[in-house]
C-alpha cells in the first residue's frame, strides 16, 4: 500500500496534502476578489497570469520555496507563454499597488515575494 515509499515519506506527503486548499475554483474567486480590491483591473492578461500564480501558491504553500519551477513554469505552460513573460506580468501587477497596506514600504518587490505574500494573505483570510 505504500507504493515503495518509506513510512517517513508517507508522513511528509500527508503533511503536504493537508496544507492544500481543496476547492481550487473558489480559491480563484478569492484571488480575483483580492486583486480587484487592491485596484488591479482584469483588463489585461497579466491579471490572470498573476492570479493563477497566487492560486497555485495558496493551494500548495510549499510551491513558494521553488518559485520558478513550481509556480512560474506551470503558469507559463498553462498559458503557453515564456516563463519570463509570467515573471514580468507579476512584476507589472505588483507595481500597480506597491504600497498597499499588506506590503512593507519597499521600492522593489520580487515576483516571488509578491505572490507568496498575497497567497499567505488569502490563506489567512480563509482561516477566519
Amino acid at each position: 500500500p505504500n507504493a515503495g515509499f518509506s513510512s517517513k515519506t508517507i508522513i511528509v506527503i500527508r503533511s503536504v496534502c493537508s496544507a492544500m486548499y481543496r476547492n481550487f475554483e473558489k480559491l480563484h474567486t478569492d484571488v480575483y476578489a483580492l486583486l480587484r480590491s487592491l485596484g488591479v483591473k482584469a483588463d489585461h492578461t497579466q491579471f490572470f497570469y498573476t492570479a493563477y500564480a497566487i492560486a497555485l501558491v495558496a493551494n500548495q504553500p510549499l510551491r513558494g520555496l521553488f518559485f520558478t519551477c513550481m509556480v512560474l513554469r506551470p503558469v507559463a505552460m498553462f498559458y503557453d507563454i515564456p516563463v519570463t513573460t509570467v515573471r514580468d506580468a507579476i512584476h507589472c501587477t505588483a507595481g500597480t499597488f506597491l504600497f498597499a497596506d499588506i506590503f512593507s514600504r519597499r521600492a522593489e518587490l520580487s515576483a516571488a515575494s509578491f505572490v507568496i505574500r498575497l497567497a499567505g494573505y488569502i490563506n489567512d483570510k480563509r482561516l477566519i
